[in-house]
Protein backbone atom coordinates (compact mmCIF):
# COMPACT_ATOMS: atom_id res chain seq x y z
CA UNK A 1 0.00 0.00 0.00
CA UNK A 2 2.97 2.41 0.39
CA UNK A 3 4.66 1.14 -2.06
CA UNK A 4 1.39 1.99 -4.54
CA UNK A 5 1.21 5.82 -2.60
CA UNK A 6 4.76 6.59 -3.36
CA UNK A 7 4.48 5.26 -7.31
CA UNK A 8 1.05 7.49 -7.67
CA UNK A 9 3.31 10.43 -5.79
CA UNK A 10 6.11 10.29 -8.04
CA UNK A 11 3.75 9.84 -11.19
CA UNK A 12 1.28 12.90 -10.21
CA UNK A 13 5.14 14.83 -9.22
CA UNK A 14 6.10 13.93 -12.75
CA UNK A 15 2.74 14.85 -14.35
CA UNK A 16 2.91 18.17 -12.67
CA UNK A 17 6.70 18.77 -13.91
CA UNK A 18 5.59 18.16 -17.40
CA UNK A 19 2.03 20.22 -16.93
CA UNK A 20 4.68 22.85 -15.91
CA UNK A 21 7.27 22.49 -18.61
CA UNK A 22 4.22 22.68 -20.91
CA UNK A 23 3.17 25.75 -19.60
CA UNK A 24 6.55 27.55 -19.64
CA UNK A 25 6.91 26.29 -23.42
CA UNK A 26 3.46 27.71 -24.55
CA UNK A 27 4.47 31.06 -22.87
CA UNK A 28 7.97 31.43 -24.61
CA UNK A 29 6.45 30.79 -27.72
CA UNK A 30 3.40 32.63 -27.11
CA UNK A 31 5.39 35.78 -26.53
CA UNK A 32 9.31 35.81 -26.91
CA UNK A 33 9.38 34.47 -30.90
CA UNK A 34 7.62 38.43 -31.34
CA UNK A 35 10.76 40.09 -29.89
CA UNK A 36 13.26 38.47 -32.34
CA UNK A 37 10.92 38.48 -34.88
CA UNK A 38 10.59 42.12 -34.35
CA UNK A 39 14.65 42.50 -34.06
CA UNK A 40 14.89 40.70 -37.40
CA UNK A 41 12.01 43.11 -39.20
CA UNK A 42 13.81 45.69 -37.95
CA UNK A 43 17.65 45.01 -38.35
CA UNK A 44 19.67 47.40 -40.25
CA UNK A 45 20.18 47.54 -44.02
CA UNK A 46 23.79 47.06 -44.11
CA UNK A 47 23.37 43.53 -42.27
CA UNK A 48 21.41 42.53 -45.60
CA UNK A 49 24.43 44.09 -47.93
CA UNK A 50 27.08 42.25 -45.63
CA UNK A 51 25.07 38.91 -44.40
CA UNK A 52 23.09 37.03 -46.90
CA UNK A 53 21.61 35.10 -44.72
CA UNK A 54 20.94 37.58 -42.57
CA UNK A 55 18.94 39.54 -45.29
CA UNK A 56 17.13 36.41 -46.17
CA UNK A 57 16.40 35.66 -42.36
CA UNK A 58 14.81 39.34 -42.47
CA UNK A 59 12.30 38.60 -45.63
CA UNK A 60 11.42 35.73 -43.87
CA UNK A 61 10.59 37.51 -40.48
CA UNK A 62 8.57 40.22 -42.51
CA UNK A 63 6.62 37.38 -44.57
CA UNK A 64 5.55 35.61 -41.17
CA UNK A 65 4.45 39.06 -39.68
CA UNK A 66 2.36 39.82 -42.39
CA UNK A 67 0.70 36.53 -42.16
CA UNK A 68 0.51 36.54 -38.55
CA UNK A 69 -1.81 39.90 -39.25
CA UNK A 70 -3.84 38.24 -41.80
CA UNK A 71 -5.17 35.15 -39.75
CA UNK A 72 -8.58 35.17 -38.33
CA UNK A 73 -7.53 33.18 -35.33
CA UNK A 74 -8.17 34.94 -31.78
CA UNK A 75 -4.63 33.58 -30.33
CA UNK A 76 -2.98 34.95 -33.81
CA UNK A 77 -4.64 38.28 -33.29
CA UNK A 78 -3.00 38.39 -30.34
CA UNK A 79 0.30 37.40 -31.40
CA UNK A 80 -0.17 40.15 -34.43
CA UNK A 81 -0.70 43.08 -31.71
CA UNK A 82 1.83 42.36 -29.67
CA UNK A 83 4.31 42.08 -32.48
CA UNK A 84 3.06 45.70 -34.05
CA UNK A 85 3.27 47.02 -30.43
CA UNK A 86 6.91 46.40 -30.43
CA UNK A 87 7.56 47.42 -33.68
CA UNK A 88 5.73 50.30 -33.33
CA UNK A 89 7.65 51.48 -30.17
CA UNK A 90 10.99 50.47 -31.34
CA UNK A 91 10.35 52.61 -34.23
CA UNK A 92 9.07 55.46 -32.38
CA UNK A 93 12.41 55.28 -30.83
CA UNK A 94 14.31 55.21 -34.04
CA UNK A 95 12.97 58.14 -35.57
CA UNK A 96 13.27 59.94 -32.07
CA UNK A 97 16.85 59.28 -32.51
CA UNK A 98 17.04 59.84 -35.98
CA UNK A 99 15.43 63.50 -35.36
CA UNK A 100 18.39 64.17 -32.92
CA UNK A 101 20.98 63.22 -35.13
CA UNK A 102 19.27 65.29 -38.57
CA UNK A 103 18.94 68.31 -36.22
CA UNK A 104 22.74 68.38 -35.60
CA UNK A 105 23.46 67.23 -39.78
CA UNK A 106 22.13 69.44 -42.97
CA UNK A 107 23.30 66.18 -45.30
CA UNK A 108 20.91 63.48 -43.85
CA UNK A 109 17.53 63.36 -44.80
CA UNK A 110 14.77 62.66 -41.45
CA UNK A 111 14.06 59.34 -42.03
CA UNK A 112 10.69 60.28 -41.39
CA UNK A 113 10.03 61.56 -44.83
CA UNK A 114 11.89 58.90 -46.68
CA UNK A 115 8.78 56.42 -46.92
CA UNK A 116 6.34 57.07 -49.40
CA UNK A 117 3.41 54.97 -50.21
CA UNK A 118 1.63 54.82 -53.95
CA UNK A 119 -1.47 52.99 -54.71
CA UNK A 120 -2.03 52.08 -58.09
CA UNK A 121 -5.84 51.04 -58.56
CA UNK A 122 -7.78 50.98 -62.01
CA UNK A 123 -10.57 48.42 -63.74
CA UNK A 124 -9.72 44.47 -64.49
CA UNK A 125 -7.58 44.22 -67.48
CA UNK A 126 -5.72 47.66 -67.17
CA UNK A 127 -2.40 46.13 -66.91
CA UNK A 128 -1.66 47.24 -63.62
CA UNK A 129 0.49 43.90 -63.11
CA UNK A 130 2.85 44.17 -65.85
CA UNK A 131 3.22 47.65 -65.55
CA UNK A 132 4.64 47.27 -62.28
CA UNK A 133 6.82 44.52 -63.27
CA UNK A 134 8.55 46.93 -65.64
CA UNK A 135 8.49 49.83 -63.63
CA UNK A 136 9.75 48.38 -60.63
CA UNK A 137 12.81 47.40 -62.97
CA UNK A 138 13.28 50.41 -64.06
CA UNK A 139 13.48 51.71 -60.45
CA UNK A 140 16.13 49.43 -59.44
CA UNK A 141 17.94 48.51 -62.29
CA UNK A 142 17.17 51.43 -64.57
CA UNK A 143 17.63 54.31 -62.83
CA UNK A 144 20.78 53.24 -60.91
CA UNK A 145 22.35 52.78 -64.24
CA UNK A 146 21.35 56.19 -66.14
CA UNK A 147 22.09 57.77 -62.93
CA UNK A 148 25.93 56.81 -63.23
CA UNK A 149 26.74 56.56 -66.50
CA UNK A 150 24.85 59.07 -68.18
CA UNK A 151 21.90 59.55 -70.18
CA UNK A 152 18.95 61.28 -71.84
CA UNK A 153 17.57 61.14 -68.43
CA UNK A 154 20.73 61.97 -66.36
CA UNK A 155 19.53 65.38 -64.92
CA UNK A 156 16.28 64.30 -64.14
CA UNK A 157 17.79 61.33 -62.42
CA UNK A 158 20.07 63.40 -60.70
CA UNK A 159 17.44 65.70 -59.26
CA UNK A 160 15.36 62.42 -57.94
CA UNK A 161 18.42 60.98 -56.59
CA UNK A 162 16.65 61.38 -53.19
CA UNK A 163 13.81 60.10 -53.54
CA UNK A 164 15.17 57.11 -55.60
CA UNK A 165 14.36 54.15 -53.96
CA UNK A 166 16.67 51.26 -52.35
CA UNK A 167 14.24 49.11 -51.78
CA UNK A 168 10.55 48.32 -53.00
CA UNK A 169 7.66 46.22 -51.86
CA UNK A 170 4.42 45.55 -53.38
CA UNK A 171 1.59 44.28 -51.85
CA UNK A 172 -0.97 42.89 -54.37
CA UNK A 173 -4.53 42.53 -53.05
CA UNK A 174 -6.26 39.85 -54.80
CA UNK A 175 -10.12 39.34 -54.62
CA UNK A 176 -12.20 36.66 -52.55
CA UNK A 177 -14.35 34.31 -54.11
CA UNK A 178 -17.55 35.05 -52.31
CA UNK A 179 -18.50 31.63 -52.40
CA UNK A 180 -15.80 29.48 -50.87
CA UNK A 181 -13.49 32.80 -49.76
CA UNK A 182 -10.18 31.60 -50.99
CA UNK A 183 -7.95 33.17 -53.72
CA UNK A 184 -5.62 32.38 -56.22
CA UNK A 185 -3.04 35.18 -55.41
CA UNK A 186 -1.87 35.60 -59.01
CA UNK A 187 -0.57 38.39 -59.61
CA UNK A 188 2.88 37.36 -58.53
CA UNK A 189 2.78 35.70 -61.58
CA UNK A 190 3.04 38.83 -63.78
CA UNK A 191 5.83 39.96 -61.93
CA UNK A 192 8.67 37.27 -61.97
CA UNK A 193 11.52 39.12 -62.14
CA UNK A 194 10.76 41.82 -59.62
CA UNK A 195 9.87 39.23 -57.37
CA UNK A 196 13.48 38.01 -57.16
CA UNK A 197 15.29 40.56 -57.31
CA UNK A 198 17.55 41.46 -54.16
CA UNK A 199 15.97 44.54 -53.51
CA UNK A 200 12.28 43.83 -54.22
CA UNK A 201 9.41 42.02 -51.92
CA UNK A 202 6.56 41.31 -53.36
CA UNK A 203 3.22 40.13 -51.51
CA UNK A 204 0.05 38.85 -53.00
CA UNK A 205 -2.53 39.24 -50.32
CA UNK A 206 -6.50 38.22 -50.29
CA UNK A 207 -9.13 40.69 -49.51
CA UNK A 208 -11.23 38.14 -47.97
CA UNK A 209 -14.43 39.76 -49.12
CA UNK A 210 -13.63 43.21 -47.96
CA UNK A 211 -15.21 46.19 -50.49
CA UNK A 212 -13.01 49.43 -51.33
CA UNK A 213 -10.04 47.20 -53.51
CA UNK A 214 -8.61 46.70 -50.06
CA UNK A 215 -7.97 44.12 -47.26
CA UNK A 216 -8.85 45.04 -43.67
CA UNK A 217 -4.96 44.65 -42.77
CA UNK A 218 -3.16 46.33 -45.71
CA UNK A 219 -2.50 49.87 -43.84
CA UNK A 220 -0.71 47.04 -41.15
CA UNK A 221 1.09 45.18 -43.89
CA UNK A 222 2.69 48.82 -45.04
CA UNK A 223 3.29 49.53 -41.74
CA UNK A 224 5.21 46.05 -41.64
CA UNK A 225 6.99 46.77 -44.87
CA UNK A 226 8.22 50.49 -43.96
CA UNK A 227 9.43 49.06 -40.80
CA UNK A 228 11.81 46.63 -42.39
CA UNK A 229 12.95 49.58 -44.74
CA UNK A 230 11.46 49.15 -47.83
CA UNK A 231 11.31 53.09 -48.77
CA UNK A 232 8.81 52.93 -51.51
CA UNK A 233 6.00 50.93 -51.23
CA UNK A 234 3.26 49.96 -54.55
CA UNK A 235 -0.30 48.81 -53.63
CA UNK A 236 -1.73 47.28 -56.39
CA UNK A 237 -5.43 47.04 -55.47
CA UNK A 238 -8.06 44.71 -57.32
CA UNK A 239 -10.06 45.68 -60.30
CA UNK A 240 -12.36 48.33 -59.33
CA UNK A 241 -15.38 50.54 -60.20
CA UNK A 242 -15.82 53.92 -59.64
CA UNK A 243 -16.77 54.11 -56.00
CA UNK A 244 -14.22 51.87 -54.04
CA UNK A 245 -11.72 55.04 -52.69
CA UNK A 246 -10.41 53.11 -49.81
CA UNK A 247 -7.19 53.00 -50.91
CA UNK A 248 -6.66 57.22 -50.41
CA UNK A 249 -7.19 55.49 -46.44
CA UNK A 250 -3.20 53.95 -47.14
CA UNK A 251 -1.48 55.87 -50.11
CA UNK A 252 0.46 59.13 -50.29
CA UNK A 253 -0.15 58.87 -54.02
CA UNK A 254 -3.29 57.31 -56.21
CA UNK A 255 -2.66 56.53 -59.94
CA UNK A 256 -5.38 55.13 -61.49
CA UNK A 257 -4.57 53.38 -64.43
CA UNK A 258 -6.89 52.91 -67.60
CA UNK A 259 -7.02 50.54 -70.89
CA UNK A 260 -6.96 52.58 -74.23
CA UNK A 261 -10.71 53.38 -74.91
CA UNK A 262 -11.65 53.58 -71.39
CA UNK A 263 -14.45 56.06 -71.87
CA UNK A 264 -15.50 59.32 -73.20
CA UNK A 265 -15.65 62.78 -72.33
CA UNK A 266 -18.67 61.51 -69.94
CA UNK A 267 -16.81 58.96 -68.15
CA UNK A 268 -14.03 60.62 -67.12
CA UNK A 269 -15.97 62.94 -65.58
CA UNK A 270 -17.68 60.95 -63.19
CA UNK A 271 -17.03 61.00 -59.56
CA UNK A 272 -15.61 58.12 -57.12
CA UNK A 273 -11.90 56.84 -58.02
CA UNK A 274 -11.36 60.14 -60.33
CA UNK A 275 -11.78 62.04 -57.96
CA UNK A 276 -9.16 61.07 -55.43
CA UNK A 277 -6.97 60.17 -58.31
CA UNK A 278 -3.50 62.15 -58.04
CA UNK A 279 -2.04 60.86 -61.57
CA UNK A 280 -3.69 59.06 -64.74
CA UNK A 281 -1.94 56.57 -66.65
CA UNK A 282 -3.11 55.00 -69.83
CA UNK A 283 -1.23 51.95 -70.42
CA UNK A 284 -0.73 49.70 -73.28
CA UNK A 285 0.13 52.72 -75.03
CA UNK A 286 2.13 50.50 -77.66
CA UNK A 287 1.30 48.55 -81.38
CA UNK A 288 -2.08 49.24 -82.64
CA UNK A 289 -3.41 50.32 -79.24
CA UNK A 290 -1.21 53.95 -79.69
CA UNK A 291 -3.73 55.60 -81.24
CA UNK A 292 -6.44 54.75 -78.83
CA UNK A 293 -4.54 55.79 -75.48
CA UNK A 294 -3.99 59.00 -77.00
CA UNK A 295 -7.24 59.23 -77.75
CA UNK A 296 -8.25 58.29 -74.20
CA UNK A 297 -5.48 60.34 -72.89
CA UNK A 298 -6.63 63.39 -74.18
CA UNK A 299 -10.53 62.78 -73.24
CA UNK A 300 -9.38 62.11 -69.93
CA UNK A 301 -7.04 65.78 -69.57
CA UNK A 302 -10.22 67.36 -70.85
CA UNK A 303 -12.50 65.83 -67.93
CA UNK A 304 -9.62 66.23 -65.11
CA UNK A 305 -9.91 69.95 -65.57
CA UNK A 306 -13.38 69.98 -63.98
CA UNK A 307 -12.03 68.26 -60.31
CA UNK A 308 -11.57 70.38 -57.75
CA UNK A 309 -7.68 70.52 -56.56
CA UNK A 310 -7.42 68.26 -53.78
CA UNK A 311 -3.81 68.99 -53.06
CA UNK A 312 -1.91 72.34 -52.55
CA UNK A 313 0.05 73.07 -55.46
CA UNK A 314 -1.09 70.24 -57.64
CA UNK A 315 -3.85 71.46 -59.38
CA UNK A 316 -4.69 68.29 -61.64
CA UNK A 317 -3.84 65.13 -61.88
CA UNK A 318 -1.15 64.85 -64.91
CA UNK A 319 -2.44 62.38 -67.82
CA UNK A 320 0.71 60.14 -69.32
CA UNK A 321 1.02 57.08 -71.39
CA UNK A 322 2.83 53.98 -70.82
CA UNK A 323 4.11 50.76 -72.14
CA UNK A 324 4.55 48.10 -69.84
CA UNK A 325 6.00 45.88 -73.56
CA UNK A 326 8.24 48.45 -74.32
CA UNK A 327 8.59 49.86 -71.97
CA UNK A 328 8.16 53.58 -72.53
CA UNK A 329 6.80 56.28 -70.03
CA UNK A 330 8.21 54.97 -67.06
CA UNK A 331 11.14 58.29 -66.45
CA UNK A 332 8.19 60.53 -66.94
CA UNK A 333 6.03 58.79 -64.73
CA UNK A 334 8.81 58.60 -61.85
CA UNK A 335 9.31 62.51 -62.56
CA UNK A 336 5.86 63.21 -61.68
CA UNK A 337 5.74 60.60 -58.56
CA UNK A 338 8.99 62.88 -57.39
CA UNK A 339 7.13 66.06 -57.97
CA UNK A 340 4.16 64.86 -56.13
CA UNK A 341 6.24 63.71 -53.20
CA UNK A 342 7.93 67.14 -52.94
CA UNK A 343 4.70 69.22 -53.43
CA UNK A 344 3.00 67.65 -50.06
CA UNK A 345 5.85 67.44 -47.94
CA UNK A 346 6.65 71.58 -48.54
CA UNK A 347 2.93 71.96 -48.49
CA UNK A 348 2.76 69.57 -45.08
CA UNK A 349 -0.04 67.50 -47.01
CA UNK A 350 1.98 64.41 -46.22
CA UNK A 351 2.01 64.30 -42.73
CA UNK A 352 -1.54 65.58 -42.12
CA UNK A 353 -2.47 62.54 -44.48
CA UNK A 354 -0.92 60.29 -43.01
CA UNK A 355 -2.79 61.85 -39.34
CA UNK A 356 -6.40 61.24 -40.93
CA UNK A 357 -5.38 58.01 -42.41
CA UNK A 358 -4.84 56.66 -38.75
CA UNK A 359 -7.70 58.21 -37.33
CA UNK A 360 -9.66 56.59 -40.51
CA UNK A 361 -8.24 53.08 -39.40
CA UNK A 362 -8.96 53.92 -35.60
CA UNK A 363 -12.93 53.87 -36.64
CA UNK A 364 -12.48 51.23 -39.32
CA UNK A 365 -10.56 49.11 -36.31
CA UNK A 366 -13.79 49.68 -33.79
CA UNK A 367 -16.28 48.70 -36.46
CA UNK A 368 -14.39 45.63 -37.03
CA UNK A 369 -13.99 44.74 -33.07
CA UNK A 370 -17.49 45.47 -32.26
CA UNK A 371 -18.40 42.99 -35.12
CA UNK A 372 -16.50 40.70 -33.96
CA UNK A 373 -17.63 40.71 -30.18
CA UNK A 374 -21.23 40.48 -31.50
CA UNK A 375 -20.31 36.88 -33.25
CA UNK A 376 -17.94 35.56 -30.01
CA UNK A 377 -20.61 36.76 -27.14
CA UNK A 378 -23.11 33.75 -26.90
CA UNK A 379 -25.83 36.47 -24.92
CA UNK A 380 -25.13 38.78 -28.13
CA UNK A 381 -25.49 36.38 -30.67
CA UNK A 382 -28.63 34.22 -28.63
CA UNK A 383 -30.20 37.83 -28.62
CA UNK A 384 -29.48 38.15 -32.19
CA UNK A 385 -30.93 34.85 -32.98
CA UNK A 386 -34.41 35.74 -31.19
CA UNK A 387 -34.56 39.19 -33.36
CA UNK A 388 -33.41 37.21 -36.44
CA UNK A 389 -36.57 35.52 -35.71
CA UNK A 390 -38.78 38.45 -35.58
CA UNK A 391 -37.06 40.05 -38.92
CA UNK A 392 -38.45 36.44 -40.71
CA UNK A 393 -42.05 36.69 -39.30
CA UNK A 394 -41.59 40.16 -40.77
CA UNK A 395 -42.40 41.95 -37.01
CA UNK A 396 -39.50 44.52 -36.86
CA UNK A 397 -37.17 46.12 -39.15
CA UNK A 398 -33.61 45.88 -39.87
CA UNK A 399 -32.93 49.03 -38.56
CA UNK A 400 -34.77 48.46 -35.48
CA UNK A 401 -33.03 45.22 -34.85
CA UNK A 402 -30.01 46.24 -35.37
CA UNK A 403 -30.81 50.06 -32.38
CA UNK A 404 -31.79 46.78 -30.44
CA UNK A 405 -28.92 44.76 -30.64
CA UNK A 406 -26.61 47.53 -30.03
CA UNK A 407 -28.51 48.80 -26.99
CA UNK A 408 -28.17 45.49 -25.70
CA UNK A 409 -24.48 45.56 -26.11
CA UNK A 410 -23.98 48.73 -24.54
CA UNK A 411 -25.98 47.93 -21.75
CA UNK A 412 -24.02 44.74 -21.16
CA UNK A 413 -20.61 46.70 -21.24
CA UNK A 414 -22.32 49.44 -18.61
CA UNK A 415 -23.30 46.90 -16.73
CA UNK A 416 -19.63 45.13 -16.41
CA UNK A 417 -17.55 48.33 -15.45
CA UNK A 418 -20.12 49.42 -12.72
CA UNK A 419 -19.50 45.97 -11.23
Amino acid sequence: MNVNVKVVGEKILRQSRAITSRLRLISKTRYEPFHDLANAILSNDDDDRTNSNRGMNRRYALSKAITLIESKSPLHREKADLLLSDIFTARQQQQDRDRDRDSSSTTTKASTCNYFRVGITGPPGAGKSSFIEAFGQYLLDELPKISASGGKDEEAADADADERPDKLAVICIDPSSVISGGSILGDKTRMTELSRHQSAYVRPSPSKGVLGGLSSYTNECCSLCEAAGYDLILVETVGLGQSEVDVSQVCDMIILMVPPGGGDNLQGAKKGILEVSDMLIVNKADGNLLHAARTTATEYKAASSFFRPRTEGWPKPPVLLASSETPSGMAEIWTEICRFRKTIHSSGDYKKKRMQQRRYWLWRYVQELIERRFHNDELLKSAAGELEHDLDLGSITPRRAAAKLLELSTRGLHEHVAK
